[in-house]
């Protein structure tokens, strides 16, 4: 049963209709019109029926509608022909129903003619049940109008045939709505010559329809209107062989919409129909926009052939559907389109026309197709393929489908898809069946296809679309340029098929236009201002770029590729393939050059690669081989490879693969769950410039693109295989690692190189690692990894390039004038570098392995890393992640000149102790630098190191060499050099935790000449002894075996130390008694500061080569005891457990400087004190003991001992020790101290200390100003120019810096070494003044001896005579002098005077004087103390004045006529002698005294020196003893002794002449005097010296002694003249007053009391000159006598020569006349004297005449 039709109108059916048993009932657009009521019932009755309703005529002369009802219980055929009907309103009838069962006679149909009629559901002609042949002829329908009627209906079964031909059909002006001219339904051939359909208007009809055969020639369709109609219809008929023909079909200028030309409606079952289609000519019709649906031809039969076919210049048409046809032919066609009118717009609504879908072909079901010579121009399609080729699957010709297509060409032409879910393309292929396809000189240009609305799924294509499940695809010479696919994620061409192959397949510049072409497809207007970039910008804003397959999509069981050219190409993924594989998933790829692709620039989407392969529903083999790509860039997907794996089969060869710059955010290569891999030759070169640019070109990246980039990321990426991979070169910048390989099952890498690899941030380079728990083998040999280095962000100056374009349009269409570019802000590239590091949270390395299993092994072989400065590898060079693993094999590892970021060479490490071993053998490990394990680092795994060599690598942390973390049993050194390494701890070897080296896994092996910076140079390793560390410096100690167990013992050399300012050896360590050890400090006077004793101390832990060890021990401890031993017995006496110390994990030691001992250090002597240290770690059982001896300090400064130990004084309460030893505090004295700490004092000025550790402060009484007081001590408190004791010594050798200075004797300062010239005056002076009284002596002493020798000679009694009449100016000389002396004497008691009277020291101790000049010469002979050099320098200068006046006679004699005497010579020794005798005994015995100041003991005469020092007892001994026991007991005793033994001889003249000097003065008893005056002098010497500071007993003694020597003088009388006895005496007396009185004054000076010392200064001065005024008078006396007749003579003579009369020549002459008779008398009175000694004898009256002459002569 069939029923056809539409009904636009409503109609009533009030009767039933029945319809029973039926075979076949066809009921074509019926439309029953009737006045009342009509019903019609079918029956079968066992009989088939056939029941067609074609163009049924009714009429009517009423104006409404006419019903017609018919109905028949059988119909055998049915048919109309040939009526002709006018002015009839007819509505549901059947107006010509023909049915006949037989064979009859003709049917024609003459001269119908229909006019100005209306047929409403009703049919004319109804032919059924007939074999007949019907013939009409010059059928005319004018002014009709049809509505859903037909002309001709022709009904016949299988049984019957008809014969139909109709010639001349013209149909003008008339309308036909779901109507039909003829139907023909049945075994019929119809022929139609000269058909004529113009100015028509058809709506929803089926002009022509027939079931067989069927010829045409000669149609024209012209200015109709032609809407939702079928012109020519082939019925579906079960007849066979049948034919159908059309020649010269004309359609001009007709209006269409939803038309159809031609279609065939033939059941393909029982199809064998040829239809022949010629000359056809499609032309300037105008298709109605809102309906276009239907194909203009739609044909269905057995062979088809279509040539010379010209469809041009219309629009939105669907020219050919062909549909289960077995064999194709299409050749010669022209589908052109003058002008392409329509553009691409921004959205649907803006298109011109959006309701364009036009066709050329659709084909469904074939067996064989052939295109040929095919020409599309300019077409304009909406959701229609160009050319769409279908395999019908119900339809089965052959096993076998065929297409050739060949010599095509696509240019210009615009597809627009808006629907979803459609397959479309320009060429369009699908087919369920086994097929061949052949497509060869296949052209595309200037194709555009774009989407508007998103579309799941994969069904459509820009160029050519083949979904040929079973097919076999052969495309050669196929040449793809300048095409453009918008807004679609699909492909350029799609391709689904079992096997393809593709030979010399082109695609150029896909997405990557001009200006000028975007323009013209497209409704925007781009200038030629902008580059390409910009362009693909613009375009990409306005229409997208979503292309996934920049040039082919394949969907098949095998590919074959070779010959292929892909340039400029842009697509959002799949640059260039985009591959899904089936069934065995076979792909072939050789030879092809990529020399240009990037996804959309760039695509901000995760896309695939340049080629991408997808088996996950096939098995794979991939071979590509001689691919090259250049600039293949994608943002953040796989740049040239994404490879999908078979679940069930993968094999892969990649070779030679060339690849310059072709950069994407990730992968290059990605690959996931592969089976078997093999890439061979893969060479990838990136240069930074490229990367600039494309970083400039993708734009800025958002957090999650960060994120993208830095995890799971690299170059070639692949996840699960069976790998085999060879001679890769890579070289160039990197984004990401190289390789990333993960679950696979067996990896065999060699032959590579890696060489000038930069990276920017941490990454793995080469990384294999597993996360399931299958085993899995890898082996890498012959792997180079060189240069490796850090790129620097810093290079580059470039900005991203400003990609916000704003688009403004204007009437739907972009105006170039109004795409602006906005000035927004720069932004440097660099900041994509900083991004990437900042977030980045890998810990990278050049080669990253990892096993979670016991099933995988790792073997690595002959691996070259050398020269890398690895920046960024945090985890090691090579680096083994293991949670379990089968083994590592590592061999002909070299490890050379790298430096690694963070660990070394090699690490190995696992979360749990694994009993799995890593093999490394015949390894070198040389010159790297690292942080910890520089060489190999392996923690919880088993090692074993063969024939390797480790040398001269830096490692910043622990272990230069190795890092283990392993116990003994688990790591092995077998024949390995470990050599000249270096680290923080353990150069060598570092090993962690329960492990050290034994003969059991160090054999063969050598460790030496490592460096580490903090403990074990060469192996840090399990301590074998303890070893003691004071100030980060380990102590010597000794190894003892005590109660069979090892004890190490301190030893320590003799070693000095500071002991209460002394320094001592010890070999004992000393430590402080009751304080902490670490804070204990040693006070050092010299620099006034606390000095740390102990800035650390503690136990370290050492190894088998004696290193420190530094190792994380956490539960390990030091119990720490205190003994004491009987010296004598070695019996211990005492012990004490001091405490526990824990081991400190930061500074890897026990530390023991928060400890104390209590060590009394006053009870030590007879006790050996010691300290046992027992620790234990908590890796081992055995406690490790170290025993040290140890002495106690002595209280310090600061310090009194209290209770067997040492406290502090408390200065803030005023008490304070600067003493040692001492049992309490010193008092704060405000009188002498101004401030003090617990160890210093701070002097009030004029106080003097000598050293820090006195606390005698002493008065600087001689002078308060030369002391400044203060916190110095010593020499450090004198003023400038001044040390010593009480600072009353001068710097003579510039000890102090301040230059040299000497003590001038007159005022007693110091002053400096300056002004030589006016110091060689003054001892100038002084020397003539020495010299004079020395010559002034001699000739009184002459003098008396002439006289005595003259009386001696002539006369009796010459003794009395001489006594009277000698000269007295040697003895006054000689006396006064003495007393100056002793007046000068009042000068030591340290008074003040308004002046100076030190010229009168200086007048009687000349030669000291004279020495003192030189001191200044004498302090630059280094090495003689100037106290002994003055010595020696006075005995020089008395020397020197001997000499002197010897020579100075020597040469008198010489030059007059004086006769040199030897007694001169002698005369001059004895005055000297006598002379300087003080000052020589003075200097001699201030060496041999000592003055004690501040309890300690200097040498008197100078008290910077200190008394008893070794140099002092040599000069003592070996100078001044001599000196003094020759000066003050050999030469006075000799002198006496030869006096007393001569003493009456001492009146002969040879005696005299002599020594006259020593008794001239003297009486005969008294001849001793001289010596008594020696004594007296050194008696005074001895007590100025001996009691110079105490000034009231050196007063008493001296005037004591002054006072003995009055008494014993008074008592011997000892001058022969009384008033020089009575001269002695007062002088003394008032030397006496003078020295009380200037004690006196000391204390008046000390109180300040300044009037009352004033006055005494002035009685002083009074008797001085009291004193000298005696003297002074005899002595000019006795010049006065001596000269005065000499001057008066003189002047006589002078007077008379010039004023011979004048009152003073007279007084002249009369003083001198007076002179001479005084003279005169005193010559008579010794004459009678010698006449009154000769009456008397000389002994009795001696002692009577001796006063009277002495009284006489004094008158």
């Amino acid at each position: 049963m069939r029923i056809e039709g539409q009904l636009t109108q409503p109609f009533l059916l009030v009767l039933q209709l029945k319809v029973l048993y039926f075979d076949q009932v066809t009921i074509s657009q019926v439309l029953f019109l009737i006045r009342n009521r009509l019903e019609f019932v079918f029956q079968n009755r066992g009989q088939s029926i056939d029941f067609d309703i074609i163009d049924t005529n009714f009429y009517s002369d009423r104006t409404n509608p006419i019903k017609l009802q018919w109905s028949s219980d059988n119909f055998l055929k049915f048919d109309l022909n040939n009526v002709n009907i006018f002015d009839l309103i007819i509505k549901n009838s059947l107006i010509f129903s023909i049915i006949s069962s037989d064979e009859g006679e003709l049917i024609t149909l003459k001269n119908l003619q229909l006019s100005n009629c209306i047929f409403n559901n009703s049919t004319l002609l109804y032919f059924s049940n007939m074999r007949r042949l019907i013939r009409i002829d010059s059928l005319i329908i004018t002014t009709c109008q049809f509505y859903s009627s037909s002309i001709i209906t022709i009904n016949l079964n299988s049984n019957e045939f008809a014969d139909i031909f109709i010639n001349n059909v013209e149909i003008k002006d008339s309308f036909f709505q779901d109507s039909n001219f003829l139907n023909s339904n049945g075994n019929s051939t119809i022929n139609v010559n000269k058909f004529s359909l113009t100015k028509s208007s058809l709506n929803g009809c089926r002009m022509i329809s027939f079931s067989k055969s069927f010829y045409f020639h000669d149609i024209i369709l012209k200015e109709n209107l032609l809407k939702d109609t079928q012109f020519l219809v082939s019925l579906a008929t079960t007849f066979m062989d049948s034919e159908i023909r059309i020649n010269n079909f004309i359609i001009l200028e007709n209006q269409v919409s939803n038309f159809s030309a031609f279609i065939t409606e033939v059941k393909y079952e029982n199809n064998n129909v040829n239809i022949k289609l010629e000359d056809f000519l499609f032309e300037n019709n105008i298709q109605d926009p809102e309906d276009h649906y239907q194909f203009l031809l739609k044909l269905t039969c057995y062979t088809l052939q279509i040539n010379n076919i010209e469809l041009k210049n219309t629009y939105d048409v669907r020219f050919f559907s062909i549909f289960a046809t077995p064999i194709i032919r299409v050749e010669n066609m022209l589908y052109e389109n003058q002008n392409q009118q329509e553009k691409v717009a921004i959205k649907f609504g803006c298109l011109q026309n959006n309701q364009i879908s036009s066709q050329l072909l659709l084909v469904s079901g074939f067996s064989n197709l052939i295109f040929q010579q095919i020409q599309i121009i300019n077409q304009f399609s909406i959701d229609q393929s160009i050319i769409s080729i279908q395999s019908n699957p119900l339809i089965n010709f052959n096993a076998i489908e065929s297409i050739v297509i060949s010599h095509v060409t696509f240019l210009g032409n615009i597809l627009i898809k808006q629907k979803l879910g459609l397959y479309y393309s320009l060429i369009q292929i699908y087919s369920e069946k086994t097929q061949i396809l052949s497509m060869n000189n296949v052209n595309f240009k200037e194709n555009m296809f774009h989407q508007y609305l998103t579309d799941p799924s994969d069904n459509y294509a820009s160029l050519i679309l083949i979904n040929s499940v079973q097919g076999k695809i052969i495309m050669t010479n196929i040449i793809c340029s300048s095409n453009a696919l918008t807004n679609s994620s699909s492909s350029f061409i799609s391709i689904f098929s079992n096997t393809i192959t593709f030979e010399t397949f082109q695609t150029l510049n896909h997405n990557y236009l001009e200006a000028e072409i975007w323009s013209k497809y497209y409704q925007v207007q781009i200038s030629n201002q902008y580059t390409q970039n910009e362009i693909t910008q613009i375009i990409k804003n306005a229409f997208n770029i979503e292309t996934i397959g920049g040039a082919l999509q394949i969907t098949s069981t095998q590919l074959n590729f070779a010959n292929g050219l892909f340039s400029n190409i842009i697509a959002a993924s799949s640059l260039i393939f985009n591959i899904n594989l089936q069934g065995n998933g076979i792909v072939i790829i050789k030879n092809c050059d990529i020399p240009n692709a990037q996804t959309q620039s760039i695509s901000s989407s995760q896309v695939d690669g340049a080629i991408t392969i997808n088996a996950k529903g096939s098995l794979l083999a991939v071979e590509i081989e001689n691919l090259t790509l250049k600039d293949v860039q994608d943002k953040l997907s796989s740049a040239i490879f994404s490879i999908y794996p078979s679940p069930t089969k993968n094999d892969i060869l990649l070779n030679k693969i060339y690849a310059q710059n072709c950069f994407s955010l990730s992968s290059i290569l990605k690959m996931l769950i592969m089976d078997q891999v093999s890439i061979q030759n893969l060479h990838i070169s990136q240069t930074d410039t490229a990367l600039f640019l494309y970083l400039q070109s993708i734009g800025t990246l958002n957090p999650i693109e960060i994120q993208k980039v830095i995890s799971d990321n690299a170059i070639i990426n692949i996840i699960g295989c069976k790998l085999e991979m060879k001679g890769f070169q890579i070289e160039g910048i990197i984004l990401s690692g190289i390789i990333k390989i993960v679950d696979y099952n067996e990896i065999f890498f060699a032959n590579s190189n890696f060489y000038n690899i930069s990276t920017f941030y941490p990454l793995n380079i080469l990384e294999f690692s597993q996360s399931n728990l299958l085993g899995a083998n890898l082996l890498l040999n012959k792997i180079s990894i060189l240069n490796v280095n850090s790129f620097s962000t810093k290079k580059t100056q470039l900005n991203y390039i400003n990609s916000n374009v704003q688009l403004n349009i204007n009437q739907y269409t972009f105006i170039s004038k109004d795409v602006t570019q906005s000035n927004s802000e720069q932004i440097s590239i660099n900041q994509f570098f900083e991004e990437i590091l900042a977030n980045s949270n890998q810990k990278g390395s050049l080669i990253h392995l990892k096993s979670i299993t016991n099933q995988t092994q790792f073997s690595l072989r002959k691996i070259s890393v050398i020269n890398n400065d690895c920046q960024h590898c945090w985890n090691g060079l090579i680096y083994f992640e293991l949670t379990d693993i089968k083994v590592i094999k590592l061999k002909e590892i070299n490890c050379l000149m790298n430096f690694i970021k963070s660990y070394g060479c090699i690490l190995a490490i696992s979360d749990s102790s694994l009993d799995k071993q890593i093999y490394i053998d015949h390894s070198i490990f040389m010159s790297n630098h690292g942080t910890k394990g520089t060489g190999v680092q392996v923690q919880n795994l088993r090692v074993a190191l063969q024939n390797t060599r480790i040398i001269n690598n830096i490692a910043d942390e622990k272990g230069g060499g190795i890092y283990f973390n392993q116990n003994s049993q688990r790591f092995l050194l077998n024949q390995t050099l470990i050599c000249q390494n270096q680290a923080q701890e353990g150069g060598g070897v570092y090993l962690e935790g329960n492990s050290s080296l034994n003969v059991e896994n160090f054999k063969q092996s050598i460790i030496l000449f490592n460096f580490a910076d903090v403990s074990s140079s060469n192996i840090n390793e399990l301590p074998s002894h303890l070893a003691l560390q004071i100030n980060y410096q380990e102590m010597h100690s000794q190894r003892q075996s005590l109660n069979n167990e090892s004890v190490y013992v301190l030893q320590l050399n003799p070693y000095k130390i500071i002991s209460q300012d002394h320094m001592r050896r010890t070999n004992y360590l000393t430590i402080p008694s009751g304080q902490t050890l670490i804070n204990y400090q040693l006070y050092n006077p010299k620099i006034q500061q606390y000095i740390a004793y102990f800035n650390e101390i503690s136990i370290i832990l050492k190894n088998s080569m004696n290193e420190q060890q530094t190792l994380n021990l956490i539960n390990s401890s030091c119990n720490l005891t205190q003994q004491s031993f009987d010296v004598s017995t070695y019996s211990l006496q005492e012990t004490t457990h001091t405490q526990e110390i824990a081991y400190d994990s930061i500074i890897h030691k026990f530390n023991i400087g928060l400890s104390k001992f209590n060590f009394d250090p006053y009870t030590q002597n007879d006790k050996i004190q010691e300290i046992l240290i027992q620790c234990k770690t908590e890796y081992q059982d055995s406690v490790f003991s170290y025993k040290m001896r140890v002495k106690s300090f002595f209280c310090q400064l600061g310090e009194f001992y209290v209770s067997g130990g040492c406290q502090t004084c408390q200065s803030e309460q005023g008490f304070y020790s600067v003493t040692y030893n001492t049992t309490k505090c010193s008092i704060f004295d405000k009188t002498k101290v101004d401030a003090i700490t617990s160890n210093k004092i701070q002097l009030k000025p004029g106080y003097w200390r000598p050293n820090y550790i006195s606390d005698y402060i002493e008065l600087c009484y001689k002078s308060t100003s030369k002391c400044l007081g203060g916190w110095a001590i010593g020499d450090k408190t004198c003023n400038k120019g001044h040390l010593g004791g009480l600072c009353e010594e001068c710097d003579k050798f510039n000890l102090r810096g301040d230059g040299q200075f000497f003590k001038n004797q007159q005022q007693l300062e110091c002053q400096q070494c300056q002004e030589l010239l006016k110091r060689l005056i003054a001892f100038l002076l002084i020397s003539f003044w020495a010299i004079l009284s020395t010559l002034l002596t001699i000739k009184s002493i002459e003098k008396s001896n002439q006289l005595f020798t003259s009386l001696k000679l002539k006369q009796k009694f010459a003794d009395i005579l001489f006594n009277l009449n000698q000269d007295h100016e040697s003895i006054l000389l000689k006396l006064f002098l003495n007393y100056i002396w002793i007046f000068s004497l009042i000068f030591t008691f340290n008074i003040r005077f308004s002046f100076s009277l030190g010229f009168l020291k200086q007048s009687s101790d000349t030669s000291y004087f004279m020495a003192n000049y030189f001191e200044c010469f004498l302090s630059e002979i280094h090495g003689t103390e100037l106290i002994y050099s003055r010595i020696i320098l006075t005995i020089v200068l008395i020397i020197s004045q001997i000499i002197i006046i010897y020579l100075g006679f020597q040469l008198l004699s010489l030059l007059t006529d004086y006769k040199y005497q030897s007694r001169i010579l002698s005369i001059t020794i004895l005055y000297l002698y006598i002379q300087n005798y003080a000052s020589v005994i003075n200097q001699f015995f201030s060496i041999l005294a000592a003055r004690t100041i501040s309890q300690i003991d200097y040498i008197q005469g100078d008290v910077s020196l200190l008394y008893g020092t070794n140099t002092h007892i040599k000069w003592i001994y070996g100078f001044v003893v001599p000196g003094s026991v020759l000066l003050v007991i050999i030469l006075p005793f000799s002198m006496y002794t030869y006096l007393f033994f001569k003493k009456d001889k001492l009146n002969k003249i040879k005696y005299r002449r002599h020594i006259g000097y020593l008794f001239n003065e003297y009486s005969g008893k008294t001849y001793f005097w001289e010596w008594i005056k020696l004594w007296k002098k050194t008696i005074i010497i001895i007590i100025l010296i001996y009691f110079e500071t105490d000034i009231f007993l050196k007063a008493t003694l001296l005037g004591l002694c002054l006072l003995i020597y009055q008494f014993i003088s008074q008592r011997f009388k000892p001058y022969h003249l009384q008033r020089f006895n009575l001269l002695d005496i007062q002088a003394g007396q008032l030397c006496s007053s003078a020295i009380f009185l200037a004690a006196v004054k000391y204390i008046c000076d000390q109180q300040d009391n300044s009037i009352i010392s004033g006055v005494i200064q002035t009685i002083i001065i009074l008797i001085s000159l009291v004193l000298s005024f005696p003297f002074v008078r005899d002595i000019l006396k006795v010049y006065y006598k001596k000269l005065k007749p000499q001057i008066l003579s003189s002047l006589l003579s002078v007077f008379l020569a010039s004023q011979p009369n004048s009152k003073y020549t007279k007084y002249l002459s009369k003083n001198l006349e007076h002179l001479k008779q005084k003279e005169e008398r005193v010559k008579n009175n010794f004459y009678k004297l010698r006449q009154a000694f000769f009456k008397k004898k000389y002994k009795e009256n001696y002692q009577q005449i001796i006063p009277l002459i002495l009284d006489q002569i004094s008158n």
